[in-house]
């Protein structure tokens, strides 16, 4: 006597396997997509600062009574409780009124790569008036 054919109503061994290969492969997908993002995200808040940094360095400059002369400036800034490098190089121009600023700003900890540069001009300041007083 056979017995009656039953269908089945679940999965093959092999049918697990191809579904937990194919969920494998797309959650590493995710996780390498999501570190690359983390990544990106970290280097775009790094380059923000560090360009606050030379706009800040830029505006001193430019803001200052003092014609500065050619040669190259470097210090340290604070922002955001970390120490970021700046480095200015100051040139001559064809016009005699007016240098060129360099301004490259790095991590601390990575002084040979700078982040950003930035270049801009210095015009002379013009000589001060007395007062009418004195």
């Amino acid at each position: 006597m056979t017995l009656p054919y039953r269908q089945s109503k679940g999965f093959t061994l092999l049918e697990v396997l191809i579904s937990l290969a194919i969920l494998t492969i797309a959650l590493g997908a995710i996780v390498q997509t999501t570190g690359n993002s983390t990544n990106n995200l970290t280097h775009l808040v790094n380059k923000s600062f560090a360009h606050w940094v030379a706009l800040n360095k830029a505006t001193e400059l430019q803001i200052e009574e003092q014609w500065p002369t050619a040669g190259n400036q470097s210090g340290e800034y604070e922002m955001a409780n970390r120490a970021w490098h700046w480095q200015v190089k100051i040139s001559e121009t064809n016009d005699i009124n007016v240098r060129k600023m360099e301004i490259s700003v790095s991590e601390e900890n990575h002084k040979e790569s700078p982040l950003i540069s930035l270049i801009g001009f210095l015009g002379k300041p013009s000589p001060k008036e007395k007062s009418a007083s004195q």
